[in-house]
């Protein structure tokens, strides 16, 4: 899979704000000096300390070297959002908002990271073009700031993630968790079967980043493998690739509302990528190939 290198980024750098969460970690790793980034609670290599709610951008030194400002902080946990929705409308409205305005003023692109929660789940493969229809707390709060993008913004990008499969041992992503269940001794996993996804590697993640940004892009893009995957067969593709298995592993399947989550959970949030296809010759990271960055990285 071949790259854009550091040294086609454009003069202009990149600010992260959120920078030492799962994502932002990935993007600055991959980006390097051309990349500026913040943190709240946790700080972390070359991050600078930034709060959303009360802080000016101006603050961060070389903020006026960047080009485009990637959004990312946040109340990031759906079940969090509808128990403390005031503390949720906080950070991921009323400082978002904050930051974008800031962002126009200082003639910063913003870069929003959105979410695959902005759909139901009743039926998937959804396209940009598809009217948001979240029923979840966190969903809505996403669409919120999406349709304030829209009607304020001359130029912005919307990413909307499809589920992101990390590769650290960790990391607390999908697979990671998976194995850390296994390598414990745990003999059965319980797994929902009626929910499915997209997926996308984080390693692919950084890069398509790059590319919406170096080709000047504009509007809502969604970052994601375009394919459906169900958790039962995502589950059986990393016990069959999982080398150092050495019993076997049951799987109990129930149903998503097993897991008692305060609010009901979509079904289907798989979301199609034609989009980005169109636009670049990309070659999405296969399920597969996820699976063996995980467990290349677990010995």
């Amino acid at each position: 899979m071949k790259y854009l290198s550091n040294d086609k980024i454009v003069k202009n750098k990149v600010l992260v704000v959120g920078a030492s969460g799962f994502v932002g970690i990935r993007i600055m790793d991959d980006w390097g000096d051309s990349a500026i980034g913040t943190h709240f609670l946790n700080p972390k290599p070359k991050t600078k300390y930034f709060d959303a709610t009360s802080m000016d951008l101006e603050s961060i030194e070389g903020v006026r070297d960047c080009s485009h400002a990637v959004i990312l902080f946040g109340e990031r946990d759906p079940d969090q959002c509808f128990r403390n929705p005031v503390h949720a409308r906080k950070l991921n409205i009323e400082g978002t908002i904050r930051v974008i305005e800031q962002c126009m003023s200082l003639g910063i692109i913003p870069v929003f990271a959105s979410s695959e929660a902005v759909f139901s789940g009743s039926r998937g493969l959804y396209s940009e073009s598809d009217k948001p229809d979240p029923i979840l707390v966190y969903g809505k709060l996403k669409v919120q700031i999406e349709d304030y993008l829209q009607k304020n913004c001359e130029k912005f990008i919307v990413l909307r993630f499809s589920r992101i499969i990390g590769s650290r041992r960790g990391d607390g992503s999908l697979l990671t968790n998976w194995l850390r269940q296994i390598e414990k001794g745990d003999e059965q996993i319980i797994c929902a079967e009626d929910q499915t996804m997209s997926l996308i590697s984080d390693k692919d993640l950084p890069h398509l980043l790059r590319l919406l940004i170096l080709s000047e892009a504009n509007g809502i893009f969604h970052i994601s493998d375009g394919l459906r995957h169900n958790r039962i067969e995502i589950l059986k593709q990393l016990i069959s690739q999982a080398k150092f298995v050495d019993k076997a592993i049951r799987i109990e399947r129930v149903s998503i509302d097993h897991f008692k989550s305060p609010e009901t959970r979509p079904r289907d949030v798989s979301l199609s990528s034609d989009k980005i296809k169109a636009l670049f010759n990309f070659e999405f990271r296969s399920l597969s190939l996820c699976i063996e960055d995980v467990l290349n990285g677990w010995s």
